[in-house]
């Protein structure tokens, strides 16, 4: 949970390089709609109705995918592009494909690649979320 205003925050400051490719006034609303998702999913698994981690991921994928309809991201397609790879890395990290190390890894790059897709500022730390749910194997 104490995750949370910085994801947010990272959202927020990742986007505020990409003002011509959204709508910045809903920036404030979306930002409350997608902490309240992922809290969501964060309940979810904590009771445990979120299982593995291509559930997680699906849960995550689709609070950002409402926070990127509510700016109006004109660059949806870099969106589901990025929303595709998040979902297959949950399903080969389930698969025990990869290590959660690879995973992280992994999802670090394929955000990177969606922020670059978006012509987004890059020079802005962006933390994300990560696609461990709570609860499980951590470092």
């Amino acid at each position: 949970m104490k995750r949370m205003p910085i994801i947010v925050l990272g959202l927020a400051l990742l986007l505020a390089g990409c003002e011509h490719n959204f709508d910045r006034s809903e920036l404030r609303g979306a930002a409350n709609v997608y902490q309240q998702d992922m809290f969501a999913c964060r309940v979810k698994q904590m009771r445990k109705t979120v299982k593995n981690y291509s559930e997680f991921a699906g849960c995550q994928v689709a609070a950002e995918r409402a926070f990127a309809m509510t700016i109006h991201l004109q660059k949806m397609e870099a969106f589901e592009a990025y929303a595709a790879k998040m979902l297959a890395l949950g399903a080969d990290r389930d698969a025990g494909r990869l290590t959660l190390d690879e995973t992280k890894i992994r999802a670090t790059a394929i955000r990177n690649d969606y922020w670059k897709a978006c012509a987004c500022n890059l020079t802005v730390v962006r933390p994300g979320p990560d696609i461990t749910p709570y609860g499980t194997e951590r470092p």
